[in-house]
């Protein structure tokens, strides 16, 4: 069977989640928390608001549905979508200015960072 197989029946290969030789595994490594979550998280996705899933389509990191519906129900997304857009863009560019310290090289300036 295909790789390809494996990861849409879910199986997940040995070495997932640690670091290979050269930097063929750099994209494994994060220093963010990693969490399990129970059901199915596609079920979940399509029971999303519009506005929500357009904007998790297209985002950088892999929020799960119901971290980034808890933000969009406080930010007032039901109300002021765009608010709550915002919201969503301000955490997601906070995580990737934490996570940016492992995809650095010494001597060369964060691309995570807009201001720098």
């Amino acid at each position: 069977m295909s790789a390809r197989y494996d990861v849409i029946r879910g199986v997940i290969p040995a070495n997932a989640g640690r670091a290979i030789k050269g930097n063929s595994g750099r994209n494994l490594q994060t220093q963010l928390k990693r969490r399990r979550r129970r059901g199915s998280p596609m079920q979940a996705y399509d029971a999303l608001p519009q506005g929500l899933r357009q904007w998790l389509a297209p985002a950088c990191l892999p929020w799960s549905p119901a971290s980034a519906l808890k933000i969009w129900d406080q930010a007032g997304g039901s109300a002021n979508p765009m608010a709550a857009i915002l919201r969503l863009d301000a955490i997601e560019r906070s995580m990737l200015r934490q996570d940016a310290l492992i995809w650095d090289t010494p001597g060369k300036q964060s691309s995570a960072d807009p201001a720098a």
